[in-house]
């Protein structure tokens, strides 16, 4: 959860980043946004992962109660 929100908080600094024109044409500017679509995207995989896991949990002691 605190990688989500993370996100979150990092999406609004990279919003008000990216509506600054001088601060996009750094050189720098390209390496943050892939680093924080890395991020995002690594998050994304790793929520999705879990969420699997727990359904897989669930599942499993379903069937065992039955």
């Amino acid at each position: 959860m605190w990688k989500r929100s993370m996100v979150y908080h990092l999406e609004a600094i990279t919003k008000d980043f990216e509506n600054h024109s001088r601060l996009r044409e750094l050189p720098q500017y390209a390496t943050i946004v892939k680093e924080y679509n890395s991020f995002a995207y690594e998050v994304a995989n790793e929520e999705i992962n879990n969420l699997q896991k727990l359904q897989n949990e669930i599942k499993v002691n379903l069937l065992c109660t039955f």
